[in-house]
């Protein structure tokens, strides 16, 4: 959407891109050999690492109290992964910022408070989302090298190409044996032993002074040592396996859904150094689009005005009623009516406000003339959308100004007054981008990410 370059002709992708033709034993070797032969074994803990995470991800999906601790070493690996394979400076750090701190405030919410009522499944999947997102924005496997009209497609290389084009990488690299000349020497070894018992006394160390510290803050402020306690209660949960068949038997099954998305979550890290660049880039992207944008302007015409003429017709006959539906939070009604009041008509107004982003997205991919520097185009679409911010504006009044207003905050009410604020902000927003090429995606992304989070905290202390 920031760029539209309709004249870019698309290269040969074997040309662009000549690790592709490359074996998997190839590209194993060639991965261990971008590090020194005392350092192979970091690739391989790294292996260890994705499916220890991958095992708590798992259990997280069951048993809600390990979801920060999963979120936590999920990050905590990918950051591994990609200081060993990309550096530090590797990834767009504004971006992964973000999703991190939000990723780890949402697991830590659900670890400690639950799901809420009513949207579980909608906590469980920005969870995912912005883990995903936190992914593609640390390994830097971005088409923009920041969230753009491209950040669909980064999001299924992230998600599904690299991970099943580098599935198997994991298996070949962990049991990849050591040749001769990589054979460390008897200083090497030493060196290396010594440096692990450091880390390892430095572990026991940091685990005393913690408990001291936390011991003593705990008496200052007594939910400080609830909270601690219950912390330390997950950990011990975590190592407090019953043995008998039932809970070995959870157990394997636990970790054999692990193993794929350890795999592919170390396909993806590898793809740092391995992929170096997108296979499909913006401009290839744009070129390909040459061949669906056969429709005139006078098509987009046809579509926006009908829709518009439909938009306006529809206010002038809601406008007797706009002051009775303006006056309805003062008015003594039973809760019955304001329910149905919210709930009539609420969800038609929001698809009808998402059916105008679908038309955008259209207008993008099948017309000939580009929205944004065409003048009638602007102008028809500026209308468009100012009516979908209009239904946005009806849509939150009939529920934060009606229902909640009269009758308090629930779980469901409080998700769907997320929603429509969402909808209401990407529409200024498009409006925005449609005069001036700011990241209105960007922008929206971070909206959508950090406004779900502080509702979902929010949430736990008012529900």
């Amino acid at each position: 959407m920031e760029t539209n370059n309709y004249n870019t002709n698309l290269q040969i992708v074997s040309q662009e891109y000549p690790y592709e033709e490359e074996s998997l034993q190839t590209k194993t070797k060639r991965l261990l050999n971008h590090l020194s032969p005392k350092n192979v074994w970091k690739i391989k803990g790294l292996i260890i690492a994705c499916l220890t995470a991958s095992f708590l991800y798992v259990t997280y999906l069951t048993h809600f109290t390990y979801a920060f601790l999963a979120t936590l070493v999920l990050i905590g690996t990918i950051e591994l992964g990609c200081r060993l394979f990309g550096g530090k400076a590797k990834g767009m750090r504004l971006e992964s910022g973000i999703f991190m701190v939000t990723s780890l405030l949402q697991g830590l919410q659900i670890s400690l408070w639950g799901m809420h009522d009513n949207w579980g499944s909608a906590q469980m999947f920005c969870l995912h989302a912005s883990l995903l997102l936190y992914l593609m924005a640390r390994t830097g496997q971005s088409s923009q090298k920041r969230l753009g009209i491209m950040v669909w497609i980064d999001i299924i290389y992230t998600s599904c190409i690299f991970p099943l084009k580098y599935f198997f990488l994991g298996v070949l690299t962990l049991f990849y044996k050591t040749t001769p000349k990589q054979e460390l020497s008897e200083e090497d070894k030493r060196e290396d032993q010594l440096h692990k018992r450091m880390i390892l006394i430095s572990i026991i160390t940091a685990l005393v002074l913690t408990v001291f510290a936390a011991n003593q803050l705990s008496q200052v402020l007594p939910s400080f040592g609830q909270l601690w306690h219950q912390v330390f209660q997950t950990l011990a949960s975590l190592l407090n396996f019953n043995i008998n068949f039932e809970n070995s038997g959870l157990f394997i099954s636990r970790l054999v859904t692990s193993i794929p998305l350890a795999l592919g979550l170390f396909a993806q890290l590898a793809a740092v150094y391995l992929a170096k660049d997108k296979p499909l880039s913006q401009k290839q992207f744009e070129a390909r689009l040459k061949k669906t944008r056969l429709f005139p302007k006078t098509a987009a015409y046809i579509v926006l005005g009908s829709l518009c003429f439909t938009y306006a017709l529809f206010m002038l006959t809601a406008t007797s009623q706009m002051s009775e539906l303006l006056s309805l939070n003062q008015a003594n009604i039973p809760a019955y009516q304001a329910s149905h009041i919210a709930v009539q008509g609420f969800w038609q107004l929001v698809r009808v406000s998402i059916l105008n982003f679908a038309v955008l997205a259209g207008l993008y991919i099948f017309s000939k003339e580009n929205l944004f520097t065409h003048k009638g185009l602007r102008l028809i679409s500026t209308l468009l959308f100012s009516f979908a911010s209009l239904f946005a504006l009806i849509a939150g009044w009939k529920l934060f100004g009606v229902y909640i207003a009269l009758y308090g905050v629930t779980p469901r009410r409080l998700l769907s007054g997320w929603f429509v604020t969402v909808l209401f902000i990407w529409c200024i927003l498009t409006l925005i981008r449609i005069y001036k090429p700011i990241q209105a995606t960007r922008l929206a992304v971070f909206y959508a990410t950090i406004s779900f989070t502080l509702v979902s905290l929010l949430g736990s202390f008012m529900l």
